[in-house]
Formats: C-alpha cells, sequence, structure tokens
C-alpha cells in the first residue's frame, strides 16, 4: 500500500518522509526564503516533526563552548551539515530539542557573534551560519542554520585527538558523521574548481596570525595552511616582534623548521608573552667590549607594550627554490 492509499485518518496523525523533506526543501530555496530572517513557529514545528536526518541535528542541550572539547564537538557537527547541505536545501542544528522530537528548551544559549567567532577560527573555508533563539511551548531552542557556499568542502583547521582532525573532511550520512573518500575529495575539489574557475597564482600556503589578542589566550597564535593536493616541503615558521617605541628592542622565534604540510594539512604555531626577552647591545667602556642585557621593567611606560609583529613562512617550490612570504601587525602584549 503506498502512501496516498493509506486511510486520511491515518494519514492526519503520522508525518510522510517524503512530503515532509519536500517542505523542508521548500522552507530552504533561497528565493522562497532569506536564510538570514527568522522563521516562522511553523517552519519550526516542521523542523522538529521532520526529525533527524542528513540535513537536520537535534540536541538537548549546548555544547560546552568554555572548553575545547566542547567546541570540537561543536565545530565537528556544523562542518558536516556545511559539508552536506546542497545550493536548494542548507542545514539545521536544533538545539533543546531531544532524539524523540520533544522539546526540552535550554536555559541559557551563547551569543551568535560567540558561535559566529568559534566557527570562523576552526574552519575553512568559512562556513555559513545563522543563530537564532525561538520561543516554542514556553521553552528557548536555539536553530543554527547552515547554508550551502560555493567554496566548499570545508574543513578544520584545528585538533583534538579523538573528535577533531584537520586531515579529515565530515560530512553527514543519514543521521551519523562520516568522512569524505579521497575519491569524493577529489570529486567535490574538481566541482569547485569548475564552479570557481581556474586561479591565476595561487600559493601553495596560505598563512596569518589567527590570535593577537592576549586577553583570550597567552599570546601570539598564527596558522600555516597547504591549500593544495601535493604535500609542501621545506616550511619554516619565524616571529619577530620590534617594539614599535624603541626599535632597538627585538626578539624572535623559530617556530617550524624544514616541516613538511601534507595535502590540506594546517598546524597552528604559539608564542606566549612569557617567551618574550628583550636584549639591547651595550658597550662595556673598560673591556672595550660588546655584550647584550636584558631589559627590566618592560611595559611600565606608555606606549612600551605595542609591539610590531612580523610573521616570516619560507617554503620550497616545485621547482626547488624557496619561497619567503611574511605577514605585519600590530599588538599590544
Amino acid at each position: 500500500m503506498t502512501w496516498p492509499d493509506w486511510p486520511s485518518e491515518f494519514r492526519t496523525s503520522v508525518v510522510d518522509p517524503v512530503q515532509a523533506r519536500i517542505e523542508v526543501s521548500k522552507m530552504a530555496t533561497p528565493r522562497s526564503r532569506d536564510l538570514g530572517q527568522p522563521m516562522t513557529v511553523k517552519d519550526l514545528k516542521g523542523l522538529i516533526a521532520t526529525g533527524e536526518s542528513d540535513l537536520i541535528e537535534f540536541k538537548e542541550k549546548w555544547y560546552d563552548l568554555s572548553v575545547k572539547e566542547g567546541k570540537a564537538v561543536f565545530v565537528k557537527d556544523v562542518l558536516a551539515l556545511a559539508n552536506t547541505v546542497r545550493p536548494e536545501a542548507p542545514g539545521y542544528l536544533l538545539i533543546g530539542v531531544d532524539d524523540d522530537k520533544d522539546v526540552v528548551g535550554v536555559s541559557d544559549s551563547p551569543s551568535a557573534e560567540a558561535v559566529s567567532q568559534i566557527i570562523s577560527e576552526y574552519s575553512d573555508p568559512p562556513v555559513n551560519v545563522h543563530c537564532r533563539d525561538y520561543e516554542l511551548d514556553h521553552k528557548k531552542v536555539s536553530v543554527l542554520t547552515v547554508s550551502w557556499a560555493p567554496a566548499n568542502p570545508h574543513r578544520s583547521v584545528r585538533d583534538y585527538p579523538e573528535i577533531l582532525s584537520s586531515n579529515e573532511i565530515y560530512v553527514r550520512r543519514d543521521r551519523i558523521i562520516g568522512t569524505l573518500t579521497l575519491s569524493e575529495i577529489e570529486a567535490r575539489f574538481r566541482e569547485k574548481d569548475a564552479r570557481l574557475g581556474p586561479l591565476v597564482r595561487r600559493e601553495p600556503i596560505q598563512f596569518g596570525f589567527v590570535q593577537t589578542d592576549p586577553s583570550r589566550g597567552n599570546g601570539l597564535v598564527a596558522r600555516v595552511s597547504n591549500v593544495t593536493t601535493e604535500p609542501v616541503g621545506g616550511v619554516d615558521v619565524m616571529i619577530d616582534l620590534r617594539n614599535a617605541r624603541d626599535p632597538r628592542l627585538f626578539y624572535r622565534a623559530r617556530r617550524l623548521s624544514n616541516a613538511t604540510l601534507g595535502p590540506g594539512e594546517s598546524r597552528e604555531v604559539e608564542l606566549k608573552a612569557g617567551e618574550i626577552t628583550f636584549y639591547v647591545p651595550v658597550i662595556e667602556p673598560k673591556a672595550d667590549e660588546l655584550r647584550y642585557v636584558t631589559v627590566h621593567d618592560f611595559g611600565r611606560h606608555v606606549g612600551e607594550r605595542w609591539l610590531d609583529a612580523t610573521l616570516h613562512v619560507d617554503y620550497r617550490d616545485r621547482d626547488g627554490f624557496i619561497r619567503h612570504m611574511e605577514q605585519h601587525v600590530a599588538v599590544e602584549l
């Protein structure tokens, strides 16, 4: 017996999975609804009634975003949705709904800005996400809408043991998270090249500072990524610091030496504030020799804590030549 042949009184109490999927697709079509705008209560109830699928995920409570493990689990779920959505059908992460489709609600939820910041720090290319809170049956439900991006597939640029890997591309297969196979990855990148067209010139290495605010960590954090499908060798990473008020105060730290980045691999390096020591040259009159002394009481005066930071990245290209790139930022430590 097919669905239309079922008694009408039975069909009204059961959600037709095919019809529900069509309704979700209609909701998601960009021409019919701006994904940046709030959805209606009817739409939200429709998503819950549809149940979990490759495009819909339920969570009873918010992830613990105050710890790295919680961030890793959260980002993995978002990346899997981002690599599963289609241009005509986005994905939804509903927080405050259990596996039985019951609305349990959440008491506290992070701000949309905090959610976007975490996702941007962990993903490459960035994921299109809209986060909103809704009230349903006097309970708060958080909804993350993940839409398709032409630059997909998305991957993590950070690792967490046994949870998140920068060497995997996550995807949803029905209601569970899996990873793309090598052949699937190759097909995805071919589709991406067809969409975006060939680049006139693209460096195999992308790099830059990802954290320069000491209030969010211990110092400077830089990321180096291989954006090609071939290994890149001879990778050296150094960080220079020069005092903006007194250029004589200089510090250099090597963080990677002759490293090899595999296809799609990223590494992060950190220079902690406590490691930084400045020396200045001093001529000893009696001995008539040059020696270096440590600068004490650094940072007590206005402007002394402003530094000019330079990230140096060297790598060996396919012809064996050493290429050099650098980035400059101003930081206050």
